[in-house]
C-alpha cells in the first residue's frame, strides 16, 4: 500500500465539574440555584439530558451564572457538541475573567485537541496576559505553546496525500483501527470495537476489542472481513497487534483484569496446520508486573519493539527493544535512549519491512524515523482531528 493508516481514538478532557454544590456559587437567584442543584444531581447520576435542561433554566434565570455555563460546556464537550461546548465555556470565562484564569488554558488545550490551532494560540495568549503568578499553570502554558507553535508550523505546510477508504469489506459503522499488513500485502489484520450488551457504570455503551482478518482474492480485492475467533479473541480486549512479515505469527496486547493487576502484557500466537495456537504471554524479561503493550516485530522476526512503563525508562511510557536468542528466548529489553524517549509518553512503535520505524511521541505529536544508522525527526504531523459524520473522532497518521 502507498500509505499506512493508523486511527487513534482520542478522549478529550476539558475540565471536571466536582463539588460544585460545596463551593460559593456565583448567583443570588433562588430559582437559578434550585435548577442548578438539580442539574448537579442529574449530572452525578449520568443523566446529562436532564442536567442540560435544568442548567438552561438556571442560565435563563441568571444570565451571569458562571457555574451553570461551565457545567453546560462540560456536558456538551462529553457529547462532542464542540461549538456549544466552546460557546458556553467562553461565556463562563467572559462573565468574570478573574474567576478562573487557568480556564483559558484549558479551553486552549481543548481547541488544540480538536484541530483549531489558531484559536488555541489566541486563548493561550489571553491566559498569559491575565495569569502572572500561577507557577504550575505557567509551566504548562510554556509546554503547550511549544506544542502549538510546532503544530501551526506543520499545519501551514501540509503534506499532500489522498487516503482511500478500504470499503465495506473492511469498514463498517463500528470503529476499525490499528491495521497490520503482511509484507506481500495479501493479509490484513485489524481491531474492531464491538458493542457489548447492556450499559457500563457510566450509563454508556460498552465495547470489546476483537481482531478481524481479511485476505485479498485473485483479483487483488479484499475479501469480506471475518472475526479471527477463538483462541485469539476472548471476552476481554485484544488490540495493538503486529503480524510477522509472512502473516503466520501475531504479537498483540492483551489486558486481563484478573491478571497482573489489570496491567497489559504482550501475547503471541502462531498459525500452524490451518489454526492459530492458543495465545501465550511472552515470558520474562519481556513481560513484567508493569505495562507492556503495542508490540511491533521486525521483518526477520528477531527484534521486538514495544512500549512499557517499567523501571529504568526516561519517564512515562518508553520504547524498548528485545532480541530473540538462538534458542528462541528473548533478551533483556533495552531502552532506546534519550534520542527516542523523553519524560513524556512514547508509544505505538511501527517497524516497516524496510526496517524504517515510526512511533507516536506524545510530547509534540510527532513521528521519529529510524534507519540502520541514526534516528532523526520526521516532518510528518498529525495534521488535524477528523470529526466523522456520526460524531466519532479519528486522527489519521500518514506514513509514506
Amino acid at each position: 500500500m502507498k500509505f499506512h493508516l493508523v486511527f487513534l481514538q482520542i478522549a478529550l478532557t476539558l475540565f471536571i465539574c466536582s463539588n460544585l454544590d460545596a463551593q460559593k456559587l456565583h448567583s443570588d437567584s433562588k430559582k437559578a440555584l434550585k435548577s442548578f442543584n438539580l442539574a448537579v444531581k442529574y449530572f452525578n447520576g449520568m443523566e446529562n439530558d436532564k442536567a442540560l435542561s435544568s442548567l438552561q433554566k438556571a442560565a435563563k434565570a441568571d444570565n451571569n451564572f458562571i457555574e451553570a455555563f461551565m457545567m453546560m460546556a462540560q456536558i456538551y464537550k462529553e457529547s462532542e457538541s464542540h461549538e456549544k461546548a466552546i460557546f458556553n465555556f467562553r461565556k463562563a470565562l467572559s462573565i468574570n475573567p478573574d474567576f478562573n484564569p487557568s480556564g483559558h488554558l484549558s479551553l486552549s488545550e481543548y481547541l488544540y485537541q480538536i484541530g483549531r490551532y489558531n484559536e488555541a494560540v489566541d486563548e493561550a495568549i489571553v491566559f498569559e496576559k491575565i495569569s502572572k503568578y500561577d507557577v504550575v499553570s505557567r509551566e504548562k502554558y510554556a509546554a503547550l505553546r511549544e506544542k502549538y507553535d510546532f503544530a501551526l508550523q506543520l499545519y501551514l505546510n501540509p503534506v499532500s496525500f489522498n487516503p482511500i477508504n478500504l470499503g465495506d469489506s473492511i469498514n463498517s459503522e463500528l470503529n476499525e483501527y490499528w491495521p497490520s499488513l503482511s509484507v506481500d500485502e495479501s493479509k490484513l489484520v485489524f481491531t474492531v470495537a464491538l458493542e457489548k450488551p447492556g450499559m457500563g457504570p457510566d450509563k454508556r455503551p460498552r465495547f470489546q476489542e476483537d481482531f478481524y482478518l481479511s485476505e485479498k482474492d485473485e483479483n487483488g480485492n479484499w475479501k469480506f472481513r471475518r472475526n479471527m475467533g477463538s483462541p485469539i479473541n476472548t471476552p476481554d480486549n485484544e488490540g495493538a497487534q503486529s503480524i510477522s512479515s509472512d502473516g503466520q505469527k501475531i504479537y498483540y496486547t492483551h489486558c486481563r483484569p484478573e491478571i497482573n493487576r489489570g496491567n497489559c502484557n504482550i501475547y503471541f500466537s502462531e498459525y500452524l496446520k490451518g489454526v492459530w495456537t492458543v495465545p501465550k504471554p511472552l515470558p520474562f524479561p519481556v513481560n513484567t508486573t508493569h505495562k507492556e503493550k503495542q508490540p511491533s516485530i521486525s521483518p526477520d522476526d528477531r527484534v521486538l519493539y514495544f512500549s512499557s512503563d517499567r523501571p529504568g525508562g526516561k519517564g512515562g511510557m518508553d520504547i524498548w527493544s528485545s532480541h530473540k536468542n538462538s534458542d528462541g528466548s528473548w533478551s533483556d529489553p533495552v531502552n532506546l535512549g534519550e534520542s527516542i524517549n523523553t519524560e513524556s509518553d512514547e508509544q505505538s512503535p511501527f517497524i516497516h519491512a524496510s526496517l524504517l520505524s515510526y512511533m507516536l511521541m506524545v510530547k509534540h505529536c510527532i513521528f521519529l524515523l529510524m534507519d540502520t544508522w541514526e534516528w532523526e525527526r520526521l516532518i510528518f504531523f498529525i495534521r488535524d482531528l477528523k470529526i466523522m459524520e456520526d460524531g466519532r473522532k479519528q486522527l489519521i497518521l500518514v506514513f509514506p
